[in-house]
C-alpha cells in the first residue's frame, strides 16, 4: 500500500487465510524481525476471509446477506468465488486486490465513525445501536445511488488509504437515514428485519436520498474503471502464463518422463499428449520453454493422470 501520513515507507495488507496465521508467522522471528513485520503489516491492516466476504458483499450492495452473519456470507461468497475462479482466473489480479482493500477501507471507516459518534454527547447514535446493520446498509445505499455510467474512484481511495471529505459527508447523512429506517421495523426484531431482501429493496428504492454534487464530482466514468480492470486482467493473464511455463520447467525432465511412462502404461495418453510431454522432457536438454498454450496443455495432462489416482513421485 502507498505510504501515508508522512511516512516514507509503504505498508502491506495481510490476508489471514487461516486462523492465527498472522501470529504463527512471527513465532520463529527474532524481536527485530517481528518489529519489521509488524511495521510492514500493522494489525489494523489484517483481513480474514469472513471480513473480506463481508466487505465485498457490502460493496456489491448485498447488505441483507451481510446481515445474516459470517457463516451465511462465507457459504454464499465461497460458492460465488469458486464459480468465478473456474470461469476467469485472470479476474483475480492487482486491480481486484485494490478493490478488496478499498472495500475494507470503506467498511472500517464507517464502522469507526459510528464508534466515535456514540461517545459524542447528544449524538443520534448511542451505545447499543445497530451498527452491525447500519454500516452495510449505509454503504450499499450510497453505492446504489451512484448514477449509471459512473463509479467510485478506487485508485483515489487506494492512494490515500482513506476516504475523502466528500465521501465522508455522504456517510454522515446516510448512516442517520439508515438508523431511522431500520428502527422502524414494523414490530420485527431489527437484526431479523435487516436480513430480509425485501427490507433492502424497499430501503434502496423507496427511501429518498440524493448524493451531493460534491460527491458526484468525485466519481469517475465506468469506462475508466473498466480500462483499469481490463489492463489488470491482461497483465494477470501474462503472469499466469509465465508461471505455468516456469512450473513445467521446474518439475523437471524426470518427472515428465514418469508422467509419460505411467500414462502410456495405463493407456491414457494419445499421440498429441505424448508429443507435448516430449517438449517438457526436453526442456533441460534444449533450453526451449513451451508456449503458453503448450504449458497449459502439459499441466492438464498432469491433472488428468492424477485424477486417475496415479501418484507421480
Amino acid at each position: 500500500a502507498p505510504p501515508v501520513n508522512g511516512s516514507p515507507n509503504p505498508t502491506g495488507w495481510y490476508y489471514e487465510r487461516s486462523k492465527k496465521k498472522y501470529l504463527q508467522e512471527q513465532m520463529k522471528m527474532t524481536n527485530s524481525e517481528k518489529d519489521l513485520f509488524s511495521r510492514k503489516f500493522p494489525k489494523k491492516q489484517i483481513i480474514n476471509k469472513e471480513e473480506l466476504a463481508k466487505y465485498l458483499y457490502t460493496l456489491e450492495c448485498k447488505p441483507d446477506i451481510v446481515a445474516k452473519g459470517k457463516n451465511w456470507i462465507i457459504k454464499d461468497f465461497g460458492a460465488a468465488i469458486d464459480e468465478l475462479y473456474k470461469k476467469n482466473k485472470e479476474k483475480f489480479n492487482e486491480f481486484y486486490f485494490v478493490k478488496c482493500i478499498v472495500a475494507a477501507i470503506i467498511f472500517r471507516t464507517v464502522d469507526e465513525y459510528l464508534d466515535k459518534l456514540k461517545r459524542v454527547p447528544n449524538a443520534w447514535y448511542k451505545v447499543g445501536g445497530y451498527k452491525i446493520n447500519i454500516v452495510p446498509y449505509s454503504i450499499a445505499k450510497i453505492i446504489s445511488s451512484i448514477p449509471k455510467g459512473y463509479s467510485l474512484d478506487y485508485q483515489l481511495i487506494w492512494q490515500k488509504q482513506s476516504l475523502y471529505p466528500e465521501f465522508m459527508r455522504e456517510i454522515e447523512i446516510v448512516t442517520k437515514l439508515t438508523n431511522d429506517y431500520i428502527n422502524d421495523s414494523h414490530g420485527m426484531i431489527v437484526t431479523e428485519y435487516c436480513k430480509k431482501k425485501e427490507t433492502w429493496e424497499s430501503f434502496k428504492n423507496n427511501v429518498l436520498y440524493r448524493p451531493s454534487s460534491e460527491f458526484l464530482n468525485s466519481l469517475v466514468p465506468d469506462i475508466y474503471v473498466e480500462e483499469q480492470s481490463n489492463q489488470a486482467k491482461k497483465d494477470q493473464r501474462e503472469t499466469n502464463n509465465l508461471l505455468l511455463e516456469l512450473r513445467v520447467a521446474e518439475l523437471g525432465s524426470e518427472f515428465w518422463m514418469k508422467v509419460m511412462n505411467e500414462g502410456n502404461k495405463q493407456g491414457l495418453l494419445n499421440y498429441k499428449e505424448n508429443s507435448l510431454l516430449k517438449i517438457a522432457i526436453e526442456i533441460e536438454k534444449t533450453g526451449r520453454m513451451p508456449l503458453s498454450a503448450q504449458a497449459k496443455a502439459i499441466m492438464n495432462i498432469k491433472t488428468k493422470i492424477e485424477n486417475e489416482g496415479i501418484i507421480i513421485g
